[in-house]
């Protein structure tokens, strides 16, 4: 059961990583679009990597790693963050190309006036950590789905040994 949850967990962070919506997005964006859809990024994920840094080690420091093993404690405590770093970077210029591609010159214009006011701002503070407590709530969700899916499939079509021990006897032998 495990190789197929773990297969089926890949193909859903696959699903996760490239939303059917992200692929409608038609045609390539101008430079006009991409550099206000850059500064609407810019604008919305204020102190991004330290952002993300100060996430990394809550996160480091909340999975108790040292207590485990130190060495591998000290060494997930210095590096996760920097590691995590130039993936994020890619993933937000991903998120401006996609903004380019969706909005509008005009409804571009107008996020950037609105994200230079003081509510903006304010709002725009906000929007990195609520982004990573999002996905936070979404890991245990996805998990979850997975288990319940594959063991549906596991409870309908025979799994083999893998799908040994998920409580079900009679399932079927199709392919």
């Amino acid at each position: 059961m495990k190789s197929i949850l773990a297969a089926g967990l890949a193909v859903l962070a696959l699903m996760c990583v490239t939303p059917a919506w992200a692929q409608q997005a038609a045609g390539n964006a101008s430079a006009e679009n991409r550099a206000l859809a850059r500064r609407v990024v810019d604008i919305t994920t204020p102190d991004f990597d330290k952002q993300i840094l100060a996430h990394m080690r809550e996160a480091v420091a909340e999975a108790r790693l040292a207590e485990l093993d130190p060495e591998v404690g000290r060494w997930m405590e210095k590096n996760a963050g920097p590691m995590l770093l130039p993936h994020m970077r890619q993933f937000m210029e991903e998120i401006i190309e996609l903004y380019a591609r969706r909005f509008t010159s005009e409804e571009l214009g107008a996020m950037v006036a609105f994200y230079e006011t003081p509510l903006g701002r304010a709002i725009a503070d906000k929007q990195v950590s609520i982004g990573i407590e999002t996905g936070g709530l979404i890991e245990p969700l996805m998990q979850r789905y997975a288990e319940d899916l594959f063991k549906k499939l596991c409870d309908e079509i025979d799994c083999g040994a893998a799908g040994a021990g998920n409580g079900s006897s009679a399932k079927s032998t199709r392919r």
